[in-house]
């Protein structure tokens, strides 16, 4: 079964998109990324926790931007967002609203 994309989930790039962008093989991106540490798969998280980051300023809840930046749900964003970024998404939210 394939998952729906939201309207908000669609401006979000997928692996695939990297790759064509680059005008790469399939393989060469990967290969290329390797000696820094950050695989495709890896920007793509950075990338939407980093949209994720940025809806949090917004009154959507987390699950609802969880859904948009493309993460399977809730559960998932925060275990993401909280290797990458050191604070929860609920912590985050909280710090920018004092």
């Amino acid at each position: 079964m394939r998952r729906q994309r939201t309207a908000a989930s669609k401006e979000l790039p997928f692996l695939f998109d990297f790759r064509y962008a680059a005008g790469s093989i399939a393989g060469q991106l990967d290969r290329e990324d390797q000696p820094a540490g950050r695989t495709p798969h890896r920007r793509l998280l950075e990338y939407r926790a980093e949209k994720a980051w940025q809806m949090l300023l917004g009154t959507a809840s987390i699950a609802e931007i969880a859904v948009a930046c493309g993460f399977a749900d809730q559960s998932h964003l925060t275990r993401i967002f909280t290797a990458l970024h050191g604070v929860s998404p609920g912590t985050r939210r909280r710090e920018r609203r004092i």
